[in-house]
């Protein structure tokens, strides 16, 4: 009688809702087949797999940083060496732009 007011408890107004079980022993079994699949070795498994996956992504992205910071060095390197900096650059565009200006009208 316990075991069936447990049930009860647990199911509520149990009404079939997918065409792979049409009664509650059914259900049940699909259940209990689907919690099979999650035994503690499996779940260590993916577990291990979840957390190497992580270091993988985060190595990629580690890597994608310090290719970027490389790249950023890299053309701070290239500026020093031509010796213009963006704000002289900037300078020559904007007087270049006001030059177009003039010209036009």
């Amino acid at each position: 009688m316990k075991r069936l007011e447990v049930l009860k408890h647990l199911i509520g107004d149990w009404k079939p809702t997918t065409k792979k079980y049409s009664n509650i022993t059914e259900q049940i079994r699909y259940v209990h087949r689907k919690l099979e699949l999650l035994d503690e070795n499996k779940v260590a498994f993916f577990q291990s797999r979840a957390k190497i996956l992580k270091q993988e992504i985060s190595d990629l992205h580690h890597q994608k940083q310090k290719k970027a910071d490389a790249d950023m060095a890299r053309l701070r390197q290239k500026e020093v060496e031509m010796e213009y900096d963006k704000k002289t650059i900037d300078s020559l565009f904007a007087a270049g732009k006001q030059v177009k200006v003039t010209a036009e009208q």
